[in-house]
């Protein structure tokens, strides 16, 4: 089945360009060419193509807002955007305004066959408005009960244990920390921070344009590392939390230790997780916030404790727990710092360090009391060396050194 192609570029040469790669791809129909973008919603109206190629850069206001329009007329058609302009702020513009991919100039054969295959599966099917499905996914929160005591360490790979059994997202609600990107290695360049403040164009498309895949297959949401994060309006976090919920089957939230954060999320909660140390201070802050808990009238039977860094000759002992949290069960996680601290500077989950490690045992337990058992045939990849991170480090020292 031939699909149809229009494009619309202002440059002619890069015009003529693009159409000859796109016509060198097996079943790939130019149905029509424009170099006028004031013309281009009344082409696509008239010829109805299955793709549209656009280029941005000349006029990027201009060229977005001709992208909405015809996404606005044609919500299934499928848009590409084609430019070379790197920068988060201009890609990220052209998927607000509708696109559905964007790729950099000079095109690669691979590539536009690549984009061709995935937005051919994407087709959206009509549906009708009763027959959209309720938002499913469970909202699991890991909150901690003071600094320091793991509550982002056990989010990120209970996160990763549980996308090897279902589809999983981790956000990162620990404002101003924004240091869960380390934990896998990753260098965002999207965040929070581009979803809040759009209102009701919140949405899909959005969300997925500003989420990021680690090596392991695992979604993440993150903060801004370099800025300060956005205000969240409750009204947008109703509505992202709804995509969330729609989408995956487990929602992962990083609250980090403050109330305040957490009685924005208790509408949306399945389990709080509390992270707890063997210390005093640790528990008196987590009564505290049981108590809160309960002041608010959230079921804290949906409450588990975890204690994290746990050893059976730590000065509080479990029955010291339970009696300073009248809590049931604990959730112990066994101290295990060596793996722990060797898998962060790795930036690599503590189940692909190693399976054996007694904290990964233990998060992975959680993990299938959660969603059950893992798939034999889905398990984690081997863990990387430390040797290119430190390499990295090294030259980012030197560059700034200089």
């Amino acid at each position: 089945m031939f699909s149809r192609v229009l494009v619309i570029d202002g440059d002619h040469a890069d015009l003529v360009t693009t159409s000859k790669m796109l016509t060198a791809i097996h079943q790939v129909e130019i149905c029509a060419e424009t170099t006028n973008f004031t013309l281009a919603v009344s082409q696509v109206n008239r010829c109805n193509p299955d793709f549209v190629f656009c280029a941005v850069g000349a006029n990027l206001d201009a060229e977005c807002a001709t992208i909405a329009k015809i996404r606005e007329q044609h919500p299934t058609m499928r848009i590409v955007c084609i430019g070379d302009r790197s920068d988060s702020q201009s890609i990220l513009k052209c998927f607000r305004s509708g696109a559905d991919e964007f790729l950099m100039k000079p095109l690669q054969e691979d590539e536009l066959r690549q984009v061709f295959q995935r937005l051919q599966i994407r087709i959206p099917a009509p549906v009708v408005e009763e027959e959209k499905a309720a938002p499913s996914g469970k909202v699991l929160a890991v909150w901690g009960s003071r600094g320091g005591c793991g509550a982002t360490t056990i989010a990120c790979n209970l996160a990763f244990d549980l996308a090897y059994r279902g589809p999983t997202i981790l956000a990162d609600f620990h404002e101003h920390q924004g240091d869960l990107a380390l934990f896998f290695d990753l260098k965002p360049n999207f965040s929070l921070q581009d979803i809040w403040g759009n209102g009701d164009r919140i949405d899909e498309a959005l969300v997925e344009s500003v989420t990021l895949t680690t090596d392991h297959g695992l979604k993440l949401l993150l903060q801004p590392p370099e800025r300060h994060p956005g205000q969240i309006h409750p009204e947008e976090l109703v509505v992202l939390m709804r995509v969330l919920q729609t989408k995956y089957s487990y929602v992962v939230v990083d609250i980090g230790h403050d109330e305040e954060m957490a009685k924005l999320f208790l509408p949306f909660l399945h389990q709080i997780y509390l992270v707890v140390n063997q210390n005093l201070p640790s528990l008196y802050l987590a009564s505290q916030k049981i108590r809160e808990l309960k002041t608010l009238g959230f079921a804290t039977d949906n409450v588990q404790v975890l204690v994290n860094a746990y050893s059976k000759r730590g000065a509080v002992t479990r029955q010291h727990i339970h009696k300073a949290l009248g809590t049931g069960n604990l959730i112990l996680i066994r101290e295990d710092s060596r793996a722990v601290v060797s898998a962060i500077n790795r930036g690599i989950p503590l189940r692909v360090l190693s399976r054996r490690g007694k904290a990964a045992r233990d998060i992975a337990q959680l993990a299938g009391q959660i969603a059950g058992p893992l798939p034999k045939n889905n398990r984690p990849l081997l863990k990387r060396s430390l040797l290119p991170r430190l390499l990295v480090s090294h030259d980012a020292c030197v560059e700034a050194t200089q």
